[in-house]
């Protein structure tokens, strides 16, 4: 049986808390990302019909086989 050290365990606590900083980041930047993806749409409602039946279709291409 082993024991940290309290060297050992504060850096286990700081690798956990940057880790769920570096997760809430993501999540930040994957809202503004869909944000701005929903500003397109709007902007271009057309393009992004033209998209949705494409991408669509290919999907239903590739699963039917």
């Amino acid at each position: 049986m082993t024991t940290a050290t309290a060297n050992e365990t504060t850096s286990h606590n700081n690798d956990g808390i940057g880790r769920r900083l570096h997760d809430a980041g993501d999540r930040v930047v994957e809202v503004m990302r869909i944000d701005s993806i929903g500003a397109l749409m709007k902007k271009h409602p057309f393009a992004a019909l033209g998209i949705g039946f494409g991408l669509g279709y290919l999907i239903g291409r590739v699963l039917h086989r």
